[in-house]
């Protein structure tokens, strides 16, 4: 934070990523990922969360303020594991 202090709010942008990789016995293999946008808050906020979160300003708040639930229905992790739920059920039954 002591770095961005001077960043204007426009160009604190920030963003999550993940990726998911599944291969089978059989050699077969699909991909996933998921993206959550946002920017660098200028303090923490909140005691929810890990890592980053009491700083990273989505959509929906900070994430450190917001309930897990809210938080998995746009964050990278919920979505890609959303994704990769989907893609899991065209290889077996779920």
């Amino acid at each position: 934070l002591e770095k961005l202090k001077n960043v204007p709010d426009k160009k604190r942008t920030a963003r999550y990523k993940v990726a998911i990789a599944c291969v089978f016995p059989d050699g077969r293999s699909f991909t996933v990922s998921g993206c959550c946008e946002g920017k660098i808050g200028t303090a923490p906020q909140g005691n929810g969360g890990f890592g980053y979160d009491p700083l990273f300003i989505s959509e929906i708040g900070c994430f450190g303020n917001v309930a897990p639930e809210l938080k998995d229905s746009v964050s990278h992790r919920g979505k890609a594991i959303k994704a990769f739920k989907n893609e899991l059920k065209k290889y077996i039954d779920l």
